[in-house]
């Protein structure tokens, strides 16, 4: 069975959709557990009318806490093989679960993703306008250890919706990071990682995960962003080197996290309040010259 963990706030207007296109899944053991984290909207509601049509439906609510313990929480009360997750606002690919899941049977690997498209804001699911294809943004790799963790140190590898995992990957890497309000998967993704848990890439067009755009949501929140960004990029070091690997792995790790001090330092003066931030600027040049040795 596959549970569907969706963290909605506030995305009444949009939930229709995301839970229509779980219901159009060709794979049908599947159970979804929607974690309203304190909407003031309709999306009990919403989500009560499909849990009264169907059992495999299951409602939470919870006091607004954010994302990454919205998912926590599905993922605690969660009874599948493999974990899917979908945003409030985002669509499911309608061959999707039995793509991935087909794959995992066949497979000795722990977590699948595949390809993710933007959609436009749209009324109606069958009229859905993709603005483009993003596979030339995918990091394509199927593999686990050095090649992942150096991919994961650069960017995130995909959209947190095109992954499929098994459960078991809970016990050996634990829940996401409550202390994020952006880029949680990115930070979980790289824990994973740092565990040798292996990635697979699915190049099928029908595991394909469907992204709204067009709409408020926590990719515009800027500084939200920038701070999660500066913090994962700074704990990267911390976990790789707790992992005791290569050096140039490390190495890596404290030029992106250079990079990103570097770049936000432009609009966020603030981080000039931080000693141990000047201190790694000023030595930021030396560590060029020195190949960051």
């Amino acid at each position: 069975m596959v549970s569907i963990i969706i963290p909605a706030y506030n995305y009444a207007k949009y939930l229709t959709d995301a839970l229509g296109s779980v219901q159009q899944q060709t794979y049908s053991d599947w159970e979804c557990i929607i974690v309203d984290d304190g909407s003031i909207d309709d999306t009990r509601q919403i989500a009560e009318s499909f849990c009264l049509n169907d059992n495999r439906y299951k409602y939470i609510y919870q006091k607004n806490q954010g994302v990454s313990a919205a998912r926590n929480t599905g993922i605690k009360i969660s009874k599948g093989d493999f974990i899917q997750f979908l945003d409030g606002d985002d669509l499911l690919g309608e061959k999707k679960l039995e793509q991935q899941v087909d794959i995992m049977k066949n497979n000795n690997i722990d977590i699948v993703y595949g390809r993710f498209k933007y959609f436009n804001e749209i009324n109606e699911i069958n009229d859905i306008k993709f603005k483009n294809n993003d596979d030339d943004l995918l990091i394509k790799i199927s593999n686990s250890g050095d090649e992942i963790i150096n991919a994961l140190i650069k960017s995130n590898i995909s959209s947190v919706g095109s992954f499929l995992l098994r459960t078991t990957i809970i016990k050996r890497v634990g829940y996401f990071d409550e202390s994020y309000k952006s880029l949680e998967d990115w930070n979980y993704w790289m824990r994973c990682a740092l565990e040798l848990v292996y990635f697979y890439y699915d190049d099928n067009k029908n595991g394909v995960y469907l992204i709204r755009r067009g709409h408020t949501s926590m990719q515009s929140n800027r500084d939200v962003m920038i701070s999660s960004a500066i913090k994962l990029r700074k704990e990267n070091i911390s976990l790789i080197k707790s992992k005791r690997l290569n050096k140039e792995l490390v190495y890596k790790s404290k030029a992106e996290y250079i990079s990103i001090l570097s770049r936000t330092l432009t609009f966020d003066p603030k981080i000039l309040m931080d000693y141990d931030c000047v201190r790694i600027l000023i030595k930021r040049f030396a560590m060029k010259i020195s190949g960051f040795k």
